[in-house]
This record gives C-alpha cells, structure tokens and sequence, in this order.
C-alpha cells in the first residue's frame, strides 16, 4: 500500500495546535477540511486501477469529521471563538460523484 498507516493522533495534534493558538489570543478561524485525498492524481496513477483509493478517502472523511468535533468543543470552551469549517470532503465528492452537471462528460474523475 502507498500509505503506511494514518497517524491516529493527527486530529489531538490539529487541537492542540488550535488551542495554543487560542491562548495566544487567536478568535477567528477559518478552515477548509482534508479533501478527497485518495483522489489525487499521485495516488490514482500509482493504483494500477487508476481509481480512487479509497482507504485513503475514508481517512481523509474521519479527520474531517474529526475536526469539525474539535471545532465545536473548542468553541465551547473558548465562548468568544468564532469558526467557519468550509467541507472540502464533501465539494469534492459532489463534483466527482456529479460530474456531468459540472460540464465533466467523460468519468475521467473516478
């Protein structure tokens, strides 16, 4: 596999990052989450399929939602945070999943 093993403390490393930042006096976050990372080109052309890989995809959506459970305590415990959390995960995989209505004919993005 491309990918040895995901790095299961990523999300508390994201949190703490965030909360020093916070005790720095930080109150405004904006944040776009991990994307369809199985998708990339990288990934695709050294699948011999050429498809998604998608245990890289289901990463990617846990980190995501994730980050939005650490967004959500952190602004409980930090009342004058404010966030916005832009869903990269799912963008993409409308744009994918759809991609005739975005002018995409051919299947090519699979």
């Amino acid at each position: 596999m491309i990918v040895t093993i995901w790095n299961i403390s990523q999300p508390q490393s994201y949190q703490y990052h965030l909360t020093n930042l916070l005790n720095l006096g930080a109150r405004k976050f904006g944040i776009v989450s991990v994307s369809l990372i199985g998708c990339i080109p990288r990934y695709r052309v050294e699948n011999q399929s050429g498809e998604c890989i998608e245990e890289l995809n289901i990463y990617a959506q846990k980190f995501s939602m994730e980050l939005e459970g650490i967004m959500k305590k952190l602004s409980t415990e930090f009342k004058e945070m404010k966030y916005s959390l832009g869903n990269s995960y799912a963008a993409t995989s409308d744009i994918i999943g759809n991609h005739v209505a975005y002018g995409e004919p051919n299947q090519s993005l699979r």
